[in-house]
């Protein structure tokens, strides 16, 4: 399973460690100004994107670790963002803290463009992110959750 982030910040930086150290899947990642410096998950085996659509026409989960409703509708629907780009089921897991509406929103959108979407608002501090005990809120579908529980069990 490859496994694409969005937001390699405080918390994006250890859950994209994790899952290429601790999961042992491929990664990408879009290579953004607002991340933290990347030398140690590149040393790891993680690939660069200029775009969310570039992440996406590569991942089979894509998990986006950003700052709330604005920045994930960004990535979701704004020019080379993921909705256009999604392959066929994979699934979008938004960890960020989004507005109930928006979120409902999107998951529509990449439900409309093939994928499935799980909402999974995280709890605990940036030092949990990089140790991998990170806990997750997910709300979704239980048999989307099923797919992607060897991902989230990478960082939680």
């Amino acid at each position: 399973m490859h496994v694409g982030i969005i937001g390699v910040g405080l918390m994006g930086h250890g859950i994209a460690r994790n899952v290429l150290s601790r999961g042992g899947f491929a990664l990408s990642f879009l290579d953004h100004p607002g991340n933290q410096p990347t030398d140690e998950i590149r040393g790891l085996g993680a690939t660069p994107c200029a775009t969310p659509a570039e992440v996406a026409a590569v991942a089979d989960v894509v998990i986006l670790c950003v700052t709330g409703s604005p920045q994930v509708e960004a990535i979701v629907t704004g020019e080379a963002g993921l909705a256009g780009a999604l392959r066929p089921g994979a699934i979008v897991v938004d960890c960020s803290t989004a507005l109930p509406d928006s979120t409902l929103r999107m998951g529509e959108i990449v439900r409309q463009a093939g994928g499935d979407y799980l909402d999974a608002p995280m709890t605990r501090t940036a030092k949990h992110a990089h140790e991998g005990t990170l806990n997750l809120l997910v709300g979704g579908e239980a048999a989307v959750l099923d797919k992607v529980r060897p991902v989230l069990g990478a960082f939680t």
